[in-house]
């Protein structure tokens, strides 16, 4: 589970979807992730929380439908790095970067993990990574659709490992099934992944929605 969790900080997307798939497996077919050892599973978890964050959402332009249109004007917010952080001591700052589309997600990551060493804790870190990989990457097309993939399997399987406490409202917000419709209403022949992935996540929040009915 070590090595799974460091393969989802590639900046190879095709490696990150391979990873996903077989923990997919495991959280569907199993109860393997929920009983990990504390640290591995809250560092397997955060590391999925951050690829199954929102980029904004539809009224901003980053509908789930919208990224997989291949002449779909994308906002320029699309190229814009912006990363709030409180640091230790409590104190909030913002990175803000206008343009880092061209430039490569480890590199820039590693000149900001150096710059702000004593403020950030690790999880913080990892989760600028998350946000540079995005911003470096979102801007291409067949990366996009790839990102969108990736981070409707990341939200499956946080669903099937219970692990949404405290983030449902964030990452299943409103608007968000009319999303995976007209996501699935696509016809791109280059889209059957995409739409398989928008029907394990439907199926998933369904089983979100019985297991809270069933608890009340």
């Amino acid at each position: 589970m070590e090595h799974l969790t460091q393969l989802l900080l590639s900046t190879d997307l095709e490696i990150i979807l391979g990873v996903l798939n077989l923990l997919y497996m495991f959280s569907k077919r199993s109860n393997f992730i929920s009983r990990l050892g504390s640290h591995k599973k809250n560092t397997l978890l955060s590391r999925l929380k951050h690829i199954a964050e929102p980029y904004g959402g539809k009224e901003c332009g980053f509908g789930l439908a919208d990224c997989c249109r291949p002449d779909q004007k994308m906002p320029k917010a699309i190229y814009h790095f912006y990363y709030e952080y409180y640091t230790k001591s409590g104190a909030l700052q913002v990175i803000d970067h206008q343009n880092i589309s061209k430039h490569d997600p480890k590199s820039i990551t590693v000149k900001l993990w150096k710059d702000l060493d004593q403020h950030l804790d690790d999880d913080q870190k990892y989760h600028l990574f998350a946000r540079a990989r995005l911003a470096t990457g979102f801007w291409n097309y067949e990366n996009r659709i790839l990102f969108v993939q990736a981070r409707l399997q990341a939200l499956s399987i946080l669903v099937y490992s219970d692990a949404l406490m405290g983030y449902t409202s964030t990452l299943i917000y409103p608007g968000f099934l009319e999303e995976l419709v007209e996501l699935l209403e696509l016809q791109q022949l280059n889209l059957v992944e995409i739409r398989a992935a928008a029907l394990r996540t439907l199926t998933a929040i369904i089983h979100l929605e019985r297991n809270s009915q069933y608890q009340r």
